[in-house]
């Protein structure tokens, strides 16, 4: 069943390989939980067994993670089933869905881990490993995904007067961008130094190894991008701008398509309450 799952999706030229595999980790989860429950085939999938999946899981407390499984669901459906709707439809999607929503709010209230810009770029510097300290100080400066950074490679980093501008080629959804670092002389000498250097494919770590030792700091590599969404809000701002065109400037250096999702990063925490800044 799995060999199949992997099957279809690695072969849709439409799915990224990183997608394909989060996908088959849903689906290999979720089929699991379907065997421990006695369902021996897709066939005996109830709208039961797929609302209790998600609540014994917490997916509809989480609202990221709940998107991540049901776009899984959605492609298994495509894909392997060869139909839509075939699992979650109906008053079932609907009320998991009306669950999921609720709690949106409350999984950003704050954003992150919580910790401070400050504390994070402290415990950034006092690195001793300098490949990564110089990853995840380019994160802060660039607002870069985790799987972009991990992707770079030296030719992806141009060196200006102005500083550093990073050429993403395969962002998420496949789209390319240019970024143009804030300004971080330590780092863009350190860097013009490494690139000189180094002979690997890519810069950096893979996105998960960088994950758990953000992790074993006590921050997410999502906080970095939220400090930098910040970070250059303000200095935009501080130029002269309006709030709405500092909003878009940010909105095209994270590579979002909506100015919803980039009201998301900028969002801080007052007496309990996400606001905007």
């Amino acid at each position: 069943m799995y060999a199949e799952v992997l099957e279809k999706f690695v072969h849709d030229r439409r799915i990224r390989t990183t997608s394909a595999d989060t996908y088959l980790s849903c689906m290999r989860v979720f089929g699991e939980y379907l065997v421990v429950n006695g369902i021996g085939s897709w066939d005996g999938v109830g709208k039961e067994a797929v609302i209790g999946f998600f609540r014994d899981r917490g997916l509809t407390g989480d609202y990221r993670q709940f998107i991540k499984y049901v776009s899984a669901l959605q492609r298994f459906e495509i894909n392997v089933l060869g139909m839509k709707n075939a699992i979650l439809y109906g008053d079932t999607a609907t009320a998991l869905f009306q669950e999921a929503r609720r709690s949106r709010g409350k999984r950003y209230e704050g954003g992150g881990s919580g910790m401070a810009e400050g504390m994070i770029e402290r415990k950034v510097n006092a690195l001793r490993n300098e490949k990564m300290k110089l990853a995840l100080r380019l994160g802060l400066r660039s607002g870069l995904r985790v799987s972009e950074l991990a992707a770079l490679a030296k030719e992806d980093l141009e060196f200006t007067e102005e500083g550093i501008r990073v050429n993403v080629s395969d962002g998420k959804g496949g789209k390319q961008r240019s970024v143009a670092c804030l300004k971080d002389e330590y780092l863009t000498e350190k860097l013009k130094r490494y690139t000189a250097e180094i002979e690997d494919q890519f810069l950096f770590y893979s996105a998960s190894y960088m994950k758990s030792n953000a992790a074993k700091l006590g921050f997410q590599m999502h906080d970095l991008r939220r400090s930098f969404s910040k970070r250059l809000l303000r200095e935009s701002m501080a130029q002269g701008m309006t709030r709405a065109e500092a909003k878009a400037v940010v909105r095209d250096a994270l590579g979002h398509n909506l100015k919803t999702t980039t009201d998301i990063y900028l969002r801080k925490k007052k007496g309990g309450v996400a606001v905007e800044p």
